[in-house]
């Protein structure tokens, strides 16, 4: 699928009156019945805890609505795998309940014992609860280090996931770097998962990070937008016909204008939803959120 995506501009950056954060981060868009969308993200405090909030933005009026902002997710109890920070959202609707996956992390040590993240799934239908107080997809020996971002899409009475998968580590002048990629997993009751062993998205010549996923079906194809790192990171695109098998075609990724300085050396953290007769696209900028957060639109054919 040939795009062209038109910037919007910057639509949320750290220094925002109702929020003091050092980083805005990994987002979720939803969209609502009107021209209202829900913005779900993650923001870091100066003590570099990571939260998950949502504000409401008029897409319309091009703002954010005023006193919209609302925390959603906090981090975990002493000890747990959410402890150090909540992060990356990707809500869903399931059996008339709105719920959201997301990334608990703990701190490392550093050059010894790199972070440690995994998913967790809370429920969104009242106040935020979580549905288990351990990660959601277990570790094994398709996953035995950690997991991450990931994107659900309920089809065919089945829950598809993709999700980061951690691969390995390298040291790199004596600093532990980890590898990963984006695997497949599908369940009919978010609690039990049949994971796919085979990697999803194939790395480029220098690339070492892919994750946070964003699908779309279309056209009867899986409609994939990524971030991909070698030295920045940079958004990346996948076509497939079962979910399982991708396709890169970067080539057919496009942004259209002169990008601004906050976003000049890096865009990340993709989130893609269909929005009348476009694709709306939330990403992060340079310095992994600390430059703030932007939109893209484009035509769909």
């Amino acid at each position: 699928m040939q795009q062209k995506w038109k910037r919007l501009g910057r639509i949320l950056s750290p220094n925002q009156n109702f929020i003091k954060s050092i980083k805005i981060g990994q987002s979720f868009i939803e969209p609502t019945n009107n021209h209202i969308i829900n913005i779900y993200f993650t923001h870091r405090n100066t003590d570099n805890i990571s939260h998950i909030s949502k504000v409401k933005y008029n897409l319309k009026k091009k703002q954010i609505i005023k006193n919209s902002f609302k925390k959603i997710l906090s981090p975990g109890s002493y000890g747990h795998f959410d402890f150090h920070g909540v992060s990356y959202p990707a809500v869903i609707n399931f059996k008339n309940k709105k719920k959201m996956f997301y990334v608990g992390w703990q701190k490392g040590v550093k050059n010894q014992l790199p972070f440690k993240n995994n998913l967790g799934l809370c429920d969104l239908s009242k106040n935020p609860n979580r549905i288990s107080k351990a990660p959601i997809i277990p570790t094994d020996d398709i996953d035995p280090l950690n997991t991450g971002s990931c994107f659900a899409l309920k089809k065919n009475n089945h829950i598809k996931l993709w999700y980061t998968s951690f691969l390995k580590y390298r040291n790199k002048k004596n600093n532990y770097e980890h590898i990963y990629s984006i695997r497949y997993a599908t369940s009919k009751n978010l609690v039990n998962w049949k994971k796919n062993k085979k990697i999803c998205i194939p790395f480029k010549k220098n690339e070492i990070a892919i994750s946070k996923p964003s699908v779309i079906y279309y056209k009867k194809k899986f409609h994939m937008w990524f971030c991909a790192r070698g030295k920045n990171y940079k958004i990346g695109y996948a076509e497939s016909k079962n979910g399982i098998k991708w396709i890169r075609r970067d080539n057919q990724f496009k942004v259209v204008g002169k990008p601004e300085k906050w976003d000049k050396l890096a865009m990340s953290y993709p989130s893609v939803i269909k929005y009348k007769k476009k694709l709306l696209m939330l990403y992060t900028g340079n310095y992994y959120g600390k430059a703030g957060m932007g939109m893209l639109e484009t035509k769909i054919d």
